[in-house]
């Protein structure tokens, strides 16, 4: 296991500030993005990303790997910013139905994450 570093831009629960240290599988060199088949999340310097952080402990650890790992995307053209969570590119196995599909949040506008976010957070508390 190896540990990622990131600057915190923004939160919506918890106390988390500044710099923090998340424990990933694997490393990789400053300018290489990573995929690995076990869902883990990864990431690419210079990249904006929503992570979902259990209890705090050092390092920290994204919930449910991929599950827990969004990555916010910019439209240059539009200016635009959409929210993907990496769980929905991996299919996923249906016993009832004995089909792969894909589920997660593909695309959402970013203000539409927020608020339903936000909402979430509200009927938790």
């Amino acid at each position: 296991m190896d540990r990622t570093r990131f600057e915190v831009l923004e939160r919506n629960k918890g106390l988390l500030s500044g710099i923090v240290a998340v424990r990933t599988i694997r490393a990789a060199p400053p300018a290489i993005s990573i995929r690995t088949s076990t869902a883990s999340p990864s990431s690419a310097p210079a990249k904006r990303y929503i992570y979902f952080m259990g209890a705090p402990r050092r390092p920290y650890r994204v919930l449910g790997w991929a599950q827990g790992t969004f990555r916010v995307a910019h439209n240059a053209d539009t200016g635009t910013e959409t929210v993907t969570q990496d769980s929905a590119l991996a299919p996923i196995f249906d016993p009832r139905t004995r089909t792969f599909r894909h589920g997660g949040i593909r695309n959402l506008p970013v203000g539409i994450f927020q608020l339903k976010l936000r909402r979430a957070l509200e009927e938790t508390n």
